[in-house]
């Protein structure tokens, strides 16, 4: 499936991006950035392996999760007749949200390394209503689907 490519691929982004920068990062990088994409806040360049490894956490959770459909919640009652349509319709969902999550963290990896030597760091915030906006259309999108036929 194209998506769970994708979403592997962002998450071998962010391991690889780290693992080609490593050694040229600063001892101490931004790790926190305000509304107006300022830096408020500085780490150890060892924090930066938060992100990538909590993304790898969450991505194999939801890859496990996947596997089992018959134990997620739905918007309507599953019944033999709508059973393989709402099961499909979900599994997606979770191959959008393991996607649009590893972009993210490879969007955070390569905004850390990009900013982590440079004189003025700062990130552009348009990054986080996008990103909202995608994840919250793909749920409604679901929702949509999983809601319109019985």
């Amino acid at each position: 499936m194209a998506l769970e490519t994708l979403g592997i691929a962002a998450l071998a982004f962010c391991f690889v991006l780290l693992a080609i920068n490593w050694s040229v990062l600063p001892d101490r990088i931004p790790s926190h950035f305000s509304f107006s994409g300022e830096v408020d806040g500085w780490s150890s360049k060892g924090t930066i392996l938060i992100v990538p490894l909590v993304m790898l956490f969450l991505y194999c959770g939801l890859t496990a999760l996947v596997r089992v459909p018959h134990y997620f919640n739905y918007p309507r009652a599953i019944t033999p007749e709508n059973a393989e349509r709402q099961y499909r319709l979900a599994r997606l969902l979770l191959f959008f949200v393991k996607t649009v999550i590893a972009s993210i963290a490879a969007f955070v990896i390569w905004n850390l390394v990009e900013n982590a030597s440079a004189a003025h760091p700062h990130v552009d915030i348009i990054f986080l209503p996008i990103i909202l906006g995608l994840l919250f259309g793909g749920i409604g999108t679901y929702l949509y689907a999983a809601l319109r036929r019985r």
